[in-house]
């Protein structure tokens, strides 16, 4: 069993995780590309949505005939998920969408082969961006996460800032190669939520 750890901050929590960082090839990736494509299979888009509006709540019908994914193209250290790319960009049931880095935030972009070198270095695809498309399932990398499974991740708040406009909120698939939950809770109000982990605890 992973032992959870105590920290003072989540900043402390965060230098931990980096300095756990191994890049290139792992064989976790394969592991955790299957699990994440078992759990996007089994997924059922619901009916409807429940939504927000100031201090109301509102259900709004879902009439979507595809299923929306948040993928994210990796860099060295994050999971591999190529095959979960391969896996689901020919089928007509699924739309792959990934990040288009901006300067301090980032916008959908329907993946296609064509990848090119944006900001960071981190490879994008080119088009138009999907400003009002609801995401269904989200595969988020992280770094670990907190007691509460709040999102501890590299520290520039994109996926915060991005997760913050969605009017509904997705099924969140947090992704890393080894399970790191710490004993304590570190998170924010505005920090993204697990709904499921996925990640090796050796």
């Amino acid at each position: 069993m992973h032992k959870k750890l105590v920290f003072k901050s989540k900043e402390e929590y965060r230098i931990f995780l980096k300095s756990r960082i191994k890049k290139g090839f792992d064989i976790r990736d394969s592991l955790c590309a299957r699990e994440i494509i078992s759990l996007i299979k089994y997924y059922k888009i619901p009916l409807c949505y429940k939504i927000f509006i100031k201090d109301s709540i509102r259900y709004i019908h879902n009439y979507s005939k595809y299923c929306n994914i948040l993928l994210y193209i990796p860099m060295l250290s994050e999971v591999r998920i190529w095959h979960v790319i391969k896996t689901f960009k020919s089928s007509k049931k699924y739309n792959l969408f990934i990040p288009k880095i901006r300067e301090v935030d980032f916008k959908l972009v329907k993946y296609r082969v064509a990848l090119s070198r944006g900001c960071f270095g981190i490879k994008e695809s080119n088009g138009r961006f999907h400003l009002n498309t609801p995401i269904h399932i989200a595969v988020i990398p992280v770094l670990g996460v907190d007691n509460n499974f709040l999102r501890i991740g590299f520290g520039k708040g994109m996926y915060d800032r991005f997760f913050c406009e969605l009017k509904t909120k997705p099924y969140n698939i947090f992704v890393s190669r080894r399970r790191f939950i710490a004993a304590n809770n570190l998170g924010f109000s505005h920090d993204i939520a697990a709904s499921v982990y996925v990640g090796c605890y050796k």
